[in-house]
């Protein structure tokens, strides 16, 4: 015996169905769903090879961030289109006060990556403090399309943009 099912019962097998489907994809490709952030640094084993990679790295732990600075540039020297240098850099910057160095270098990351999660919250964070609230909330519109089951970088713009002054 068939049952027809209503347009209820078809969304919530529909939704089932997608749901089943992005679990089979992030398991099959645990990378996938970070495309946005980290989709162009190639191997795990080339990251950790990489000398300047990994001092800039410890050096943006250590919030050593004018001691990151060279070593982001001569990776980037060797790897001009790498999205995620350009978005570092810009961090590197931006928290030395370097407001405008740090826009040039999210704009680079942007450029090449134009769907770097990463980029677009910390150059919301940058708008944010020079007072272009209306950019900020620009870039997270553009997180809010691109994280479709939700992010932290999406999170952490909201909430940044939300206890912003004058917001």
């Amino acid at each position: 015996m068939t049952q027809k099912l209503s347009i209820n019962g078809k969304i919530a097998v529909f939704a089932i169905s997608l749901a089943a489907l992005a679990l089979n994809v992030a398991a099959t490709a645990p990378n996938a769903l970070a495309a946005g952030s980290d989709s162009n640094w190639g191997s795990d084993s080339e990251k950790k090879q990489n000398p300047d990679w990994a001092a800039a790295k410890k050096k943006i732990a250590d919030k050593d961030y004018a001691g990151a600075i060279p070593h982001l540039q001569k990776y980037i020297g060797d790897n001009p289109k790498n999205a995620n240098a350009h978005n570092y850099l810009g961090y590197a910057l931006r928290n030395l006060g370097k407001l405008k160095e740090s826009g040039v270098a999210y704009s680079q990351a942007l450029t090449h990556n134009p769907k770097h999660l990463g980029a677009l919250e910390y150059q919301g964070r940058l708008y944010l403090k020079l007072g272009q609230v209306a950019k900020a909330k620009a870039n997270l519109a553009k997180l809010d399309g691109l994280c479709f089951f939700g992010c932290d970088e999406y999170t952490e713009l909201k909430n940044a943009i939300a206890q912003h002054k004058g917001s």
